[in-house]
């Protein structure tokens, strides 16, 4: 109930187009780090496109986040830019936050789950792993640099033994869709059901907002059901065009209920904000009252409202995509 009333009063604040929120976020970001052991050519991490400093989140500084954090928040999303698993006691962290009462979901590229049994005592209620193909051939043309067969390992592994506990937690598989496991949707389905996990999702690819991939169209499935873009042509050049629902075509609710912190303990208005170019406070010296509906906040929502979707990091935003997961 806490969290629909929550999201109820962000979806007054946006039709309304307030520049402030009437009522506290439900769900945040939290990146522990920006540093990944791949090179997926289609993550600014990976693909170089990342230019701010690189660096971890310390345990100290994770419980005074936490600490600053308003009632209104259930859920934290313990990922940003790089590899969670790849932060010193991140599952001290994962802990940390499960004692105060939060639901935390972790995302993964799944090279680190050599120790299950830490994992699932963490008390960590969702991880999702990124496996982007049934076989090492697909899956490494994407994920450069890892191992199909050590992510199969580890999920296996994590998936035996949470069925030996009680556990709540849960195991969620992430293919993101490409020109090259397009044909192969289906066989995923089945790998996944083998491997034990408890759900598992097919993601559109994001590609536009990365340097070139506008005009190239590189890596997009040639089934267009299988895109979140449409391909226009201008000029010599064929341009991907998000393909968004009317009401937030220009506008963002996000803003509203979620917000990213990066590791730092920079507040930024999402996790597309890859560079953290709209620095809007700091919750390891603010209090996140006088952050959430302080003055740049309030000018950075009143700017959208007005100008639609103007900014770099709008133009290819996951909220309100008619695509952003596929049903198979």
């Amino acid at each position: 109930m806490k969290k629909i009333y929550t999201y109820l009063k962000a979806c007054a604040g946006f039709i309304a187009r307030s520049k402030r929120a009437y009522g506290a976020p439900a769900s945040c970001f939290i990146e522990t780090t920006n540093l990944c052991n791949l090179r997926c050519p289609f993550c600014v991490a990976g693909s170089g496109a990342l230019t701010r400093p690189k660096g971890f989140l310390k345990i100290d500084e994770f419980e005074i986040i936490l600490r600053n954090l308003p009632e209104g928040i259930t859920d934290i999303y313990l990922w940003g830019q790089g590899e969670p698993f790849m932060t010193p006691e991140f599952l001290s962290m994962v802990r940390l936050a499960s004692e105060r009462g939060f639901t935390s979901i972790v995302s993964t590229n799944g090279h680190f789950l050599d120790h299950p049994k830490d994992i699932i005592d963490s008390g960590l209620d969702t991880l999702i792993v990124s496996l982007d193909g049934v076989d090492p051939d697909t899956y490494e043309s994407y994920r450069i640099g890892g191992s199909f067969n050590k992510v199969i390992e580890g999920i296996r592994l994590l998936s035996e033994a949470a069925s030996r506990g009680n556990s709540r937690f849960k195991i969620k598989l992430q293919c993101v869709v490409n020109n090259r496991n397009e044909n192969d949707l289906y066989r995923y389905k089945a790998l996944g059901r083998s491997l034990g996990v408890q759900g598992i999702e097919f993601k559109t690819l994001q590609a536009a907002s990365l340097p070139g991939g506008e005009s190239s169209g590189v890596g997009i499935p040639n089934d267009p059901k299988l895109s979140r873009y449409h391909k226009k042509q201008r000029g010599e050049n064929v341009i991907l065009e998000p393909d968004y629902n009317w009401m937030l075509r220009n506008r963002c609710l996000r803003l509203y209920y979620s917000f990213q912190v990066d590791w730092k303990g920079n507040v930024l208005p999402c996790c597309f904000d890859k560079n953290s170019e709209y620095l809007l406070g700091n919750l390891l010296d603010e209090p996140f009252d006088t952050i959430w509906n302080g003055e740049k906040y309030r000018t950075f929502r009143a700017e959208l409202n007005s100008n639609g979707r103007k900014l770099p990091m709008c133009r290819d935003c996951t909220e309100g995509l008619r695509r952003m997961n596929i049903r198979v």
